[in-house]
């Protein structure tokens, strides 16, 4: 077996010390002449790889950002929006706007506007189960009974929701 450091360090009358590089030196030190070869590497690996999908999803926030001030405007303007114009500006609120709360009040009143709509219930459902709302599992119930395409995901929802609460069996 090896001896432990500090026992090596005993041995030569040595004491331990910490010698980091001075600030703003330290991968220079460490890397000496590799350093400006290994930034271009990872200066070029970024460019090819990262920078198109971070400029796609800056395209994507943008417009979601214009259609959102759209349907706020179309909105605020005493027009009434289409429920799927409704449906997006409040998706849009909640992830362009960055704003949970109005768009869940903006999804209940699609609700009572559509209380038979699959994707509305399915929708108003999940944010009240995140909510630990309860009677959002009614909403999920609802949507799957109303259209079948919702059965997995909405068993997965309402999995999700009795698990988080420590209810296995019902889970």
């Amino acid at each position: 077996t090896h001896p432990a450091l500090t026992d090596r360090l005993k041995a030569i009358g040595a004491s331990p010390h910490i010698a980091p590089p001075q600030p703003g030196q330290a991968a220079d030190r460490l890397l000496g002449p590799s350093g400006a070869r290994i930034t271009e590497a990872f200066d070029r690996r970024w460019q090819e790889s990262i920078q198109p999908a971070w400029e796609q999803r800056h395209r994507e926030v943008q417009e979601g950002r214009r259609h959102l001030a759209g349907l706020d405007a179309k909105h605020d303007a005493g027009t009434e929006l289409t429920l799927q114009e409704a449906y997006d500006r409040a998706r849009l609120t909640e992830t362009f706007g960055n704003d949970a709360e109005k768009a869940f009040e903006q999804f209940r009143a699609l609700h009572q506007r559509a209380p038979d709509d699959a994707v509305i219930c399915f929708s108003l459902g999940v944010r009240m189960l995140n909510r630990n709302d309860a009677a959002g599992g009614a909403l999920i119930e609802r949507a799957m009974e109303l259209d079948e395409d919702y059965i997995v995901d909405g068993a997965g929802e309402l999995r999700d929701y009795h698990w988080r609460h420590g209810r296995e069996d019902e889970a």
